[in-house]
């Protein structure tokens, strides 16, 4: 089954020589078919990430390079597809031997699509905001390099 043409992104573990010319090969099936595509290096803030016609997202990584472009597109409602370059592959979880198969399923809707919650979060003292992000598995909340208590009031909504 042919699916509709898409604007799909493309993101590669960076310092991958196998993810990347995999990406080439991704890349030429995708545009043979009629897709656009946009490839990046993983683990960099890149202006595609925001681009507004996106639609799809195919990451040759492991789990951190998932959760990593996961973060970036959260709440755009934009499928990711995990091709596992990484040791793990809980998020990741297409074998580099079987994207050809993977990806085609994907885009045809024959596999089932999985939704994770993200959450925002952010760090508050005394009325102004320290940090803030998206965090898609969890938010790890530690004290800085001196050792002392650390005080947290968190909250929900």
């Amino acid at each position: 089954m042919q699916s509709k043409a898409r604007h799909i992104l493309v993101v590669r573990k960076a310092n991958s020589d196998r993810a990347a010319r995999l990406e080439a090969e991704i890349g030429a099936w995708l545009r043979a078919r009629g897709h656009s595509v946009t490839a990046i290096s993983g683990g960099f803030d890149d202006p595609a990430y925001a681009l507004p016609d996106l639609d799809f997202a195919v990451v040759l990584g492991g789990d951190g390079t998932m959760l990593g472009v996961a973060r970036r597109v959260a709440g755009r409602g934009i499928p990711l597809l995990g091709i596992n370059f990484g040791r793990v592959g809980f998020l990741a979880d297409i074998q580099p031997e079987q994207w050809e198969k993977g990806l085609a399923d994907s885009l045809a809707g024959i596999t089932p699509e999985r939704t994770c919650m993200a959450l925002q979060w952010k760090v508050v003292r005394n009325d102004s905001t320290l940090a803030k992000g998206v965090a898609v598995n969890d938010v790890v909340l530690s004290r800085a390099a001196l050792s002392r208590l650390v005080n947290m009031d968190i909250g929900v909504d």
